[in-house]
């Protein structure tokens, strides 16, 4: 057989295995860590006070996330977790019909609202990544 004849016939294998792959649940696993911006030489108790604030607030727009999310009809499930000892510290688990429903759920305008809103209060980049269950 010709190299590209093999080229081209692994290209539609792996196509159709995307395709496939397309159409399974997708399992969205998104951390979220709530440290805000603490300015230099600020007294422990406004520093405090901030910390405090700030995760009430991240603690709020997790929950409103969530609460989209299971109103969206292609939305599974959706779990929020809470580090032990940890109260600025949040897990989401969404789990969507396919890859398709999770795109829908990511550029709905209130979705994309409570990301831009938790933006300041943020540790770090939301950190999402999105899975397809093998077993």
């Amino acid at each position: 057989m010709k190299p590209h004849c093999v080229t081209l016939g692994l290209i539609l294998a792996l196509g159709g295995f995307g395709a496939a792959l397309a159409a399974q649940p997708v399992v969205a696993v998104i951390h979220v860590d709530i440290a805000p911006p603490i300015p230099a030489g600020a007294p422990a108790d406004v520093a405090g006070k901030l910390r405090s604030d700030a995760n009430a607030l991240g603690r709020s727009l997790v929950l409103e996330w969530a609460s989209y999310c299971k109103r969206e009809l292609g939305c599974e499930r959706i779990g929020v977790l809470m580090q032990i000892g940890s109260l600025n510290h949040f897990t989401l688990l969404e789990t969507f019909a396919n890859a398709e429903s999770q795109a829908n759920f990511e550029s709905l305008p209130q979705v994309r609202s409570v990301r831009e809103r938790i933006q300041p209060v943020l540790g770090g980049p939301l950190d999402q990544r999105l899975s397809n269950r093998i077993n």
